[in-house]
């Protein structure tokens, strides 16, 4: 049985589908639908415009923009300049990337 991701579990479902079909052209890996079978696989997009639907639009299901950059403060002026991000992915070993990037965030009550 292949891992995969309900369509049923998504109420979105179609939006979804379009998110990926406008994107179609940035999916590193994943990518893959079955409708018979209610299926969208985990997809990961790459060098996908700021300014496309997949990037404005809340996703809720599994596809994963990932972005490149050569200097962490146009990330941070990135994220500042819009609206707060549901999520936020950070990948790295590095604990002073992670600080500037998540504890400006983070409210202890």
């Amino acid at each position: 049985m292949r891992a995969s991701i309900s369509l049923y579990l998504f109420s979105n479902r179609h939006t979804v589908q379009g998110l990926l079909d406008d994107s179609k052209d940035h999916v590193f890996c994943g990518g893959e639908t079955d409708e018979a079978d209610k299926f969208i696989a985990p997809t990961v997009l790459t060098e996908v415009r700021t300014d496309s639907k997949v990037m404005s639009e809340e996703i809720f299901g599994p596809l994963m923009p990932v972005f490149k950059y050569k200097k962490l403060d146009e990330v941070i002026e990135y994220v500042n300049g819009g609206e707060k991000p549901l999520t936020l992915y950070v990948f790295t070993r590095n604990s002073r990337t992670v600080q500037r990037l998540v504890c400006p965030y983070i409210r202890l009550y």
